[in-house]
């Protein structure tokens, strides 16, 4: 990897137009050459961009992606989707709110209409393991396949959605964390890893040490609410690592997050995790 670790406060970090794509907005968190995808917060108006309306202009849109897993969790507004097991049926509508997860494993057909746009705009955070799944990135012509609404349909087996809404599912205890708590949104399949919320409460000072990711992998965690207190070590030392809502912190090869000592925070937070739980006992305990 290119980097120990990246850390970033999304509320105050700059907001930028997408090349070719008036109205779509970015803020690009990771996206590194040794880094298979992207991890990035996207913005869109309500009623979608101009761009998307041309498109729709001809139709309603749908496509599947031949082997990235394409993953999004919605931090405001709405946005409608549908999905098609069978491409010959009509689609399956789900508009997308905060705390919605959404995962298009490959071979997932999925699209949008011109007759069910966003009403408020929105904002996710979405990640994937390879690019092409969005018409603005590299290799979208070879990754993303349009499927017609007129026969003839691709003979594919076509896959299921990943979709459920976080406040719907329950609070489960840490496995290894008394007090803490968990819901797991996904279990890792190939290089698309296990995606976790982690509940830690206000004065939590439990000692946390995290394994480094393999070679070539990268974990991350983001605060959707709340404070969290660690620092990050690298082959360098450590370096202290306060996040509050809209912090992000990534980590590589050879790095990891630990307990600083102080309390982990200080009102309490919810983390969305990727490739680990944060809780792992420190070497010690």
């Amino acid at each position: 990897m290119a980097f120990d670790y990246i850390l970033l406060d999304t509320s105050t970090m700059p907001v930028t137009d997408v090349a070719d794509h008036p109205g779509a907005r970015v803020q690009t968190l990771l996206r590194d050459e040794d880094y298979p995808g992207a991890v990035e917060i996207n913005f869109g108006p309500s009623g979608f961009t101009d761009r998307i309306r041309e498109l729709l202009g001809h139709g309603p849109h749908r496509h599947y992606h031949r082997s990235v897993n394409e993953r999004h969790y919605v931090l405001e507004g709405d946005y409608p989707i549908f999905h098609w097991k069978d491409p010959a049926n009509e689609g399956a509508l789900t508009r997308l709110h905060r705390h919605h997860y959404l995962e298009n494993p490959p071979m997932t057909l999925h699209g949008i209409t011109g007759d069910t746009v966003p009403e408020l705009g929105w904002k996710h955070l979405r990640w994937s393991d390879g690019l092409g799944t969005d018409i603005y990135e590299p290799g979208a012509a070879e990754e993303t396949l349009e499927v017609a609404f007129s026969r003839p349909y691709p003979e594919v087996p076509f896959a299921d959605p990943i979709l459920v809404h976080a406040e719907d599912l329950p609070w489960q205890p840490s496995p290894v964390r008394p007090g803490w708590r968990t819901k797991q949104l996904t279990r890792g399949v190939n290089s698309a890893r296990a995606a976790t919320l982690v509940s830690i409460p206000a004065g939590s000072s439990d000692r946390i040490e995290i394994t480094p990711p393999d070679q070539g992998e990268t974990s991350w965690l983001f605060v959707i609410s709340g404070d969290l207190a660690l620092e990050i070590v690298t082959p360098d030392g450590a370096s202290p690592a306060k996040l509050r809502e809209g912090g992000f912190l990534a980590w590589a090869e050879g790095s990891a997050p630990r307990s600083s000592g102080a309390s982990l925070s200080d009102g309490g937070c919810v983390l969305l995790c990727v490739g680990h739980a944060l809780g792992a006992v420190a070497p010690d305990q």
